[in-house]
């Protein structure tokens, strides 16, 4: 990981300073998460991300903003299980939440429609340095034969787009709004709510793809 981070930090600088208009700034703001599984017992929950940022203008319409963020993606999840293998007559409600930890690194290109307002998008690269999950019950069929096999299946390199906007508030700081839309599949196996896999916690098909809107402020050294 420590490749990785070396890697971008040298991307942004290098691009930073081969143009003459630039600046270098600090970002962080909320995350509303959720994961594409395709059940309805996912719901989004909240995160945080933090960061660098780098603006470099290319003309006064147009310019490349790379950033280099710690992000917090995941969900929450509500879901019944019934008919397990190991207990037939038993049911389950399990609640909680699972925090996808990423080291992102969003390439945007921006334009300048006016002079305060900035729409922005590209591609976004992530690593998973982690994850972690809270659940409702401290030892059940799912934890003990399923929940953690999951979690072991996870993809470690995410990708995605980034569309947004940004308002400059004034010449240091800008407000920004962005979706991001993850195209990888998070895992190889997820767990299934009972819906026709009353003998299966779990299924084996790729499933899972990031879904976040973020809602910050940057605010820039130099311009």
């Amino acid at each position: 990981m420590k490749k990785i981070i070396l890697i971008a930090v040298c991307i942004i600088l290098t691009v930073q300073y081969s143009f003459s208009q630039n600046s270098i700034g600090i970002k962080a703001g909320m995350n509303i998460a959720n994961t594409a599984f395709g059940y309805s017992g996912y719901k989004p929950r909240i995160g945080w991300y933090a960061g660098g940022t780098a603006n470099i203008s290319i003309d006064h319409k147009y310019f490349i903003q790379p950033e280099l963020l710690y992000n917090i993606k995941g969900s929450r999840y509500d879901y019944f299980f019934s008919n397990l293998i190991d207990a037939p007559n038993n049911s389950y409600r399990e609640t909680g939440s699972l925090s996808l930890n990423y080291l992102s690194l969003p390439l945007l290109f921006g334009y300048k429609p006016f002079s305060k307002l900035s729409i922005v998008g590209g591609p976004e690269f992530g690593y998973l340095t982690s994850i972690r999950s809270n659940n409702s019950m401290n030892v059940n069929y799912i934890i003990d034969k399923g929940y953690y096999e999951v979690l072991k299946d996870s993809k470690k390199f995410d990708f995605g787009a980034d569309i947004g906007m940004m308002y400059r508030v004034t010449p240091s700081m800008c407000l920004d709004v962005r979706y991001n839309h993850g195209f990888n599949t998070l895992n190889e196996r997820i767990i299934r709510p009972n819906q026709n896999d009353s003998n299966n916690p779990y299924v084996t098909n790729k499933s899972g793809g990031n879904r976040v809107i973020q809602i910050g402020a940057s605010y820039y050294f130099k311009d």
